[in-house]
């Protein structure tokens, strides 16, 4: 059964417990069916690991967006409330722990700035107290 296509881009990758693999998987603007055998591939060799999609974001860097990416300002990239999301955790003047959503679709690229994933980069999903996001 083929899948009705939105008007963006659709990429995935996956954390194959030591390294990162991206899908081979690109459909751009024009396409508007995509056949189930094309996604497969990809599925196939990815089952049973982590999989996340391409946000259809860019940074400042033109890096492309992925779920579990972090970034700079925003902390780590989830989908949640139905869009993707940068979530982060502060102190607030109480001293608890608040989370802080900023929905990525609301931002400009060269607000954005990817500085890894929660795969290669755990040490990054600290903040600066020292909670984990």
């Amino acid at each position: 059964m083929p899948y009705k296509t939105l008007n963006r881009e659709y990429k995935f990758r996956a954390w194959m417990n030591d390294h990162m693999i991206y899908s081979e998987l690109n459909l751009d603007k024009e396409s508007e069916i995509l056949d189930d055998d094309s996604w497969s591939h990809f599925w196939d060799i990815a089952e049973g690991h982590d999989k996340m999609q391409y946000i259809g974001l860019k940074d400042l860097n033109n890096k492309e967006i992925y779920e579990e990416d972090i970034d700079k300002a925003f902390g780590v990239i989830i989908m949640d409330y139905g869009c993707f999301i940068g979530r982060a955790f502060a102190l607030s003047e109480e001293g608890e722990e608040e989370k802080i959503d900023t929905i990525l679709g609301h931002t400009s690229q060269n607000q954005r700035e990817i500085i890894g994933n929660i795969y290669e980069n755990p040490e990054l999903i600290n903040d600066k107290v020292g909670n984990a996001i």
